[in-house]
């Protein structure tokens, strides 16, 4: 992505992230750990350990994208719990 960046390729970068974002994320981790999310108690470790995996995925993202769009990132920041 940063070589994307790097060449002025911002529309590739769109591209291997919204590809990431459908294909690794929702199709597979999400997949993966949703029952982890909605069915264990709220504090298990099981859950928290689910919760922190996809808080770095979120802040990562965050990173990569906030280049080509600054406004949505610090909005997702100054909004998530993490970021007051």
């Amino acid at each position: 992505v940063w070589e994307e960046y790097e060449n002025y390729q911002y529309h590739k970068v769109v591209i291997r992230v919204t590809s990431f974002i459908y294909s690794d994320v929702s199709s597979f981790y999400i997949n993966l750990v949703r029952d982890r999310l909605y069915c264990e108690s709220r504090w298990s470790t099981k859950r928290m350990s689910a919760l922190v995996v996809v808080q770095n995925l979120l802040h990562h993202l965050l990173l990569t994208l906030a280049p080509i769009l600054p406004h949505l990132a610090e909005e997702v920041t100054l909004h998530h719990p993490a970021g007051k």
